[in-house]
């Protein structure tokens, strides 16, 4: 089964009560790294080092793997892959229009990213075209219209349950 990353907000992730709530959860329904990640902008993770730190070392003890989103958006994200116990990054948004401007771009980006051997995932891919392309560079996983419009709450259980049926037979 494909992981679930949930998109945190640096808001939600600095409230006080909010981590502890969350590692509940998923002891609650026994989640393990391989099913359950979250997302954290580079904002999130450059508040007070040792706020986040804390934060960060219940999450990854409670088997929640930590993806760092919007990588190569132009911020500090060098700091993040040092400091912090990542799992994966992915890359901006603006990747996609770089794979043909700029493709050094992507690449030395994906380079940095696996320096410190973390997976890499491509984010808004459209077409088989920018798939290919970013294979080629060495992305792990995708996301983007070419495999899913976004999903209301449905239409995702749906289809998680049809993902475990076929794995189950």
């Amino acid at each position: 089964m494909p992981t679930l990353t949930l998109n945190i907000s640096t808001f939600s992730f600095g409230q006080a009560d909010f981590i502890d709530a969350f590692v509940t959860l998923v002891k609650e329904y026994e989640v393990t790294n391989e099913q359950l990640g979250i997302e954290l902008n580079e904002t999130a993770l450059l508040m007070q080092p040792q706020f986040v730190e804390q934060r960060i070392r219940k999450l990854v003890d409670a088997g929640v793997s930590i993806v760092l989103d919007h990588f190569g958006s132009g911020s500090s994200a060098l700091n993040c892959l040092i400091n912090q116990p990542l799992a994966a990054v992915k890359l901006d948004i603006s990747c996609v229009e770089s794979l043909i401007s700029m493709p050094q771009r992507v690449n030395a980006l994906i380079v940095s990213a696996r320096q410190f051997n973390l997976g890499v995932i491509a984010k808004g891919v459209e077409s088989p075209e920018q798939y290919q392309a970013f294979a080629e560079l060495g992305c792990d996983s995708y996301q983007g219209y070419l495999f899913s419009r976004a999903l209301n709450q449905t239409d995702f259980i749906q289809l998680v349950n049809s993902f475990l049926q076929r794995r189950s037979v």
